[in-house]
Formats: structure tokens, sequence, C-alpha cells
């Protein structure tokens, strides 16, 4: 069940929608927000912070002549009220061409490392043997025979993975969780062997290792992306609501301090070995945004 969260003009100050019903959705904005550390943290269904909880609670402040509802959902039901034209807005997107026919989106908010692929060492020979020089064939590899992958369903995992895993054929292989925080399922059903491997963020290998969960025998290889998915953005349903509040979401995250406050977030759910490199892409970053 979706929660329904109405921001005023204090940061962390909330009330319950559910009985409010508005005369005129074009007056409030519905953010849909995913529980997903580190992009958003949700305490009893409420928006507590997170990289980009952060920024939308910033947007909320700023913009007090606007009702703010909250609604905790998934990335299927989310996306269906976006495909059914309902005004929406939401955030930590990445941006997609076929998403681009369904949403406006904003400038870059934050530095996004790309998902990858969680794999044992009982199944390094099998990667290795898709490494060539550096290059990795993904094509290839999921392509091996009887190869059991795990994933989490409607999110996107970039241009690249998300065209293999629709080919023919490719269903039968997949076991899909539809909850964005079972990743962590998904890596231990790697560490036993029940999958081969799980495509997930290095966010969830970092959150487990930090919470000291993460098995001994678990590797991440991260996949290059795209130059228009090492960023995540927000976005609003498209059409002229959605541009007029994109063009004001724009305008009021022109915040170095507050852009780097979410990128260091971001950072602390990384795996120790790919900070420094996140680090140094954010500094490009915030030079980019002064």
């Amino acid at each position: 069940m979706r929660a329904k969260i109405c921001w005023w003009a204090l940061l962390l100050c909330s009330i319950s929608m559910t009985s409010y019903a508005y005369a005129d959705e074009q007056e409030a904005i519905h953010w849909l927000v995913v529980d997903s550390q580190p992009l958003f943290i949700v305490d009893n269904g409420r928006l507590a912070g997170g990289a980009i909880g952060i920024l939308l609670l910033h947007l909320v402040q700023q913009m007090p002549e606007v009702q703010h509802v909250v609604e905790v959902s998934n990335n299927n039901r989310g996306f269906n009220d976006i495909l059914q034209g309902k005004l929406r807005c939401t955030g930590g997107l990445v941006k997609k061409t076929q998403r681009e026919s369904l949403l406006h989106f904003s400038q870059p908010v934050l530095p996004f490392l790309p998902n990858g692929l969680a794999y044992s060492t009982s199944s390094s020979a099998l990667i290795e043997r898709h490494d060539h020089n550096g290059h990795f064939d993904a094509a290839a590899l999921l392509m091996e025979p009887k190869l059991r992958i795990g994933l989490i369903d409607g999110r996107s995992n970039g241009e690249l993975l998300d065209s293999l895993l629709t080919q023919a054929g490719m269903k039968s292989r997949l076991m899909a969780f539809t909850k964005t925080n079972d990743a962590e399922k998904l890596l231990h059903m790697v560490s036993l062997k029940r999958l081969d491997i799980a495509i997930v963020n290095p966010t969830e290998i970092g959150r487990v290792q930090k919470l000291g969960q993460l098995e001994d025998n678990l590797h991440f290889l991260p996949l290059m992306a795209q130059n228009n998915e090492q960023y995540l953005y927000f976005g609003c349903t498209k059409g002229e609501w959605g541009a007029r509040y994109i063009a004001r979401i724009n305008e009021l995250l022109k915040n170095s301090p507050l852009l780097a406050e979410a990128s260091a977030i971001y950072a602390e759910y990384l795996p120790r070995r790919l900070v420094d490199l996140y680090r140094q892409r954010v500094e490009t970053f915030l030079a980019l945004n002064r």
C-alpha cells in the first residue's frame, strides 16, 4: 500500500493526506519515492533523507506555495502511473531514450555508478572467460547456457543490460524480485550458489559490506555506462505541467553545497575500492555546476 505524506513549508514536518481530496490535481506535486537506500531513506512511511531524498526535501521547503504529496511505491507501480498520464514527479532516475517520451528530465543532480554483476568465487572462471583484456563482453556472458540471473524487476540497469535482458529466451533464466530493497536477498542467493550472478548497484554491495554481512566469496564487476547513464535526474510527466516544474527544479538545485552533501551520502554506501573513483567524478561534476 502506498504511504501518502504531505509536506508544508517546514522541512521534516508532515501530516497524513489520506483523507484529503484535491479539487485539482495540478495544485499539487505528487512525488513518487522508492524505499531504496541510499537514494531515499524512508522511516515508517515517511521520507527521512537519502542522497536524492534530501534534494526532494529541499525542493519541498523551497516551494511552500505548492501542496506536496509523497507516495512511497515500487518502480513498476510508479511508472504505471506515469504511463497512464498521471501528473507525477520522481527523483533518482537514470535517463533513457524510451523514458524521454514519458518524462521531462532535469539537469543531472547526482553522479551515479552504474549497476554491475555480483558473483561468487565459484563463478570467477565464467566471468574471466568473457573478459578480453579489460573489455567485458556482457552479451556473451548473459547468453551462457543455463545461466541463472537475479535482478530487481522494474529497475533500469542501463540500456545495454536492459536490451540484453529482454531478448527472447532470457525470461526463463531470470529470477526477479519486486522490492528494491531485496538486493540483499539476491546477494545471499549468489553466495549460496542458487544464482550464478545478480545485477545490482554498487551501493547495494557497499551497504551489505558496511553492515558486515557481505560473504567473503562475493565479488562485484561494475559495467561501463553510456554518458547519460552516469548521472541521476529528477523527472516529471511529459507536458506543460511537467516542463514547468522541471524548470523550477533546475532553478532550485543550482546549489553546490547541497549537491555535495547528496554525493557524500551516496559515497558512504559504496564499496571501499570504488570510493576514490566516485569522489573524483563528484569533483568534476561540482566544478561544472558552480
